[in-house]
């Protein structure tokens, strides 16, 4: 796992260094991008859709959404709430179609919903904290989930006959008083109290600027040169500039700490395949 032996790997690290491993590692295009939308990091998976791979709120009680920035949520990524010990209840909404390997791992959480009764749970015992209480409808994939882990399950009771999803966004509801023939007089100069319905369904940028996890000098490679200055922000001697630290969060907790600069160790000396 990631996080949970931060001095063996950076014992690791020091020997591969002295070994003479070569500590630079150019980023590709392969590279998954970044976003931050409030208390989430997300990446994309297609061009509608997004998964969540980290959370830095201080809540107790997380409805996930159902989007970020006009994309749909459709997953939780591995370690995306690993080790959050604030989190007592977690709801997942039905957009949601998987959660990925140790989602949940080393929580504190007294129970998670699952919406989606088809969501796939990445099938370990280390997915969902032993903790937490499994919500989910009858013969759902998160009952299955908690019958062979042997976690108790609370049933929402039959799947509901559910319409077509659509994103639960503000929608302006048509007037229900409109005439039933269209005048045929309107000048065509004008445009005054007439509003054009839109032509197509446009998606909203993300709110924040693409990085790549682990740049936090913004030079597009992850080196032993972004570790040092992650090192060097946590001494509080040079501090990374504000729009550089999420970048910096290499391992996806929410803080950028020495143990950041150590995943990127591992990374640059190639022990890890991606941060």
């Amino acid at each position: 796992m990631k996080k949970l032996l931060p001095l063996l790997l950076s014992v690791v690290v020091v020997i591969s260094i002295l070994a003479g491993v070569a500590l630079s590692s150019t980023a590709t295009d392969a590279e998954p991008v970044y976003y931050v939308s409030g208390d989430y990091t997300y990446v994309l998976v297609n061009s509608t859709d997004a998964k969540i791979v980290g959370y830095s709120g201080a809540d107790t009680e997380l409805s996930v959404p159902e989007t970020l920035d006009g994309y749909i949520i459709v997953g939780i990524d591995d370690f995306a709430f690993m080790q959050n010990t604030t989190l007592k209840s977690v709801t997942l909404p039905l957009t949601i179609s998987n959660v990925g390997e140790y989602a949940f791992l080393e929580t504190e959480l007294d129970s998670v919903t699952f919406l989606n009764e088809d969501c796939v749970i990445f099938d370990s015992e280390y997915t969902v904290s032993p903790t937490a209480t499994i919500y989910g409808y009858d013969n759902s994939t998160a009952q299955a989930y908690a019958e062979k882990y042997e976690r108790t399950f609370e049933s929402l009771g039959e799947v509901p006959v559910r319409p077509t999803y659509i994103p639960t966004e503000p929608v302006t509801q048509a007037p229900t008083d409109v005439p039933t023939e269209v005048p045929t007089d309107i000048p065509s100069e004008t445009t005054d109290n007439v509003t054009q319905a839109p032509t197509e369904l446009d998606t909203q940028a993300p709110t924040q600027e693409p990085f790549i996890l682990g740049d936090v000098d913004g030079d597009k490679d992850v080196s032993v040169m972004d570790a040092t200055a992650i090192q060097l922000h946590v001494a509080s001697l040079q501090p990374i500039d504000e729009d550089k630290l999420p970048a910096g969060d290499a391992d996806r907790d929410g803080d950028v700490s020495v143990l950041d600069a150590t995943q990127i160790q591992l990374f640059v000396a190639k022990l890890i395949d991606s941060l």
